[in-house]
């Protein structure tokens, strides 16, 4: 038995007590992947590591002191980390050999990941709309990537519990699944990025498709985005929608790019007093199915925008993710005009949203884009076509039936 080869953890590490001297050890390399380590005391008895969704099968450990299996997982949709073991140490001083089960897991619940693979219209994959005439833009990740809006602690990215308490606090939990897209610079991923360029019309700007589920269990009586449950005849409830796409920009978005976590509160608080919905909702053909049309405008955000002026903020690692979503976005292009970070700005949106009704739960649509309220009337007329032709492409019936 070869003594444990690293330094006691580290505040980045997370350590699961397992008692009678058995520890395990576990960190997150990237947003997928995890190493382990398992311990007796300063023992190093096993190491592994895997890959979200792709389970490595039962590790061995047989010592002299302790003898036994267990096998880490994690589900992809869920972030559940399940961890089942069953692990015996020897009695000490008793001959012959003795053994005694210390460890028998069989429920596997180790801790709980943020974000993880998401759904839309029931499926993983994720059909990105392209918006012609403005340059290069696509997706800023793949597939499709979702949050849970809840109390629950998780590790990588504890954001989801950061939304839930500052503007989904009176609600039940809900879980954001989403395929953002951004403008692309033009070296994307290594290069300044046209998202936190503030001369770019798509600086702070995202377009593409959420789904918002509420499970009934958790107290929702209502889909989100609707005031009932009516069917095409529902009524948009506004507040939903500001609520949401605050926390997208503000949270799920800059705040993991590295924006510090006082200038995202100093623009979550909701005014709805500012937001306008003009023209009214309105039901609308999209392939097969009816969809409402959703014009907002007066939702105030901060952006990711880092200065390089003397004195001025700078972007911070709020998480482990945070160069990957630097990179997935675009990387920092300070400009010699703008002198201050993360300048706010003001949002105008165009939606077609739907949804539909199971037994466990809501699941509400939403595909749009956003501009600048300064920024040209054509640039968000662009980003409608692309989400019109995208529900026509990918999701022609996931609306309310015809008729």
């Amino acid at each position: 038995m070869l003594p444990y080869s690293g330094e006691m953890p580290t505040p980045s590490q997370h350590t699961i007590d397992l008692g009678h001297g058995l520890f395990i050890d576990y960190s997150f390399t990237s947003s997928t992947e995890l190493d382990w380590d398992l311990r007796f005391e300063k023992l190093e008895l096993a190491h592994g590591s895997m890959s979200v969704g792709t389970p490595t099968g039962p590790v061995g450990v047989s010592t002299d002191l302790v003898r036994g299996q267990l096998e880490i997982t994690i589900d992809p949709l869920t972030g559940v980390v399940g961890l089942t073991a069953m692990i015996e140490v020897r009695e000490p001083g008793v001959e012959p050999p003795t053994w005694k089960t210390v460890v028998d897991l069989t429920e596997p619940h180790l801790t709980l990941i943020d974000p993880t693979k998401g759904l839309v219209a029931g499926s993983e994959t994720g059909y990105a709309p392209t918006v012609a005439g403005y340059g290069p833009n696509g997706p800023s990740g793949d597939g499709v990537t979702r949050f849970h809006i809840s109390d629950d602690q998780r590790v990588l990215a504890d954001v989801g519990r950061i939304v839930k308490q500052r503007l989904f606090a009176d609600t039940g939990p809900l879980t954001l699944n989403i395929i953002a897209c951004v403008g692309l610079g033009a070296d994307p991923g290594k290069g300044p990025g046209v998202y936190a360029d503030p001369e770019s019309p798509w600086f702070n700007v995202f377009f593409g498709v959420y789904q918002v589920d509420c499970a009934k269990a958790d107290g929702w009586t209502r889909p989100f985005g609707y005031e009932a449950a009516n069917g095409v005849d529902s009524v948009v409830h506004g507040e939903d929608l500001v609520r949401i796409g605050t926390a997208d920009w503000n949270w799920f978005s800059n705040y993991l790019c590295g924006v510090p976590a006082e200038i995202c509160i100093e623009y979550s608080n909701i005014d709805m007093g500012a937001v306008s919905f003009q023209p009214p909702p309105t039901v609308v053909r999209c392939g097969n199915s009816n969809w409402h049309q959703v014009s907002m405008s007066g939702v105030k955000v901060a952006s990711g925008y880092e200065s390089n002026a003397p004195g001025a903020q700078q972007l911070v690692e709020n998480s482990i993710l945070t160069p990957t979503w630097q990179q997935s976005f675009g990387l920092p292009c300070p400009r010699p005009e703008y002198t201050t970070s993360f300048i706010p700005t003001v949002l105008r949106s165009a939606l077609f949203m739907a949804y539909n009704e199971d037994d466990t739960a809501y699941h509400t649509l939403m595909f749009g884009g956003t501009a600048g309220v300064d920024t040209e009337e054509a640039f968000l007329q662009a980003q409608v076509d692309a989400a019109v032709a995208n529900i026509k492409s990918h999701y022609p019936d996931a609306g309310f039936p015809l008729g």
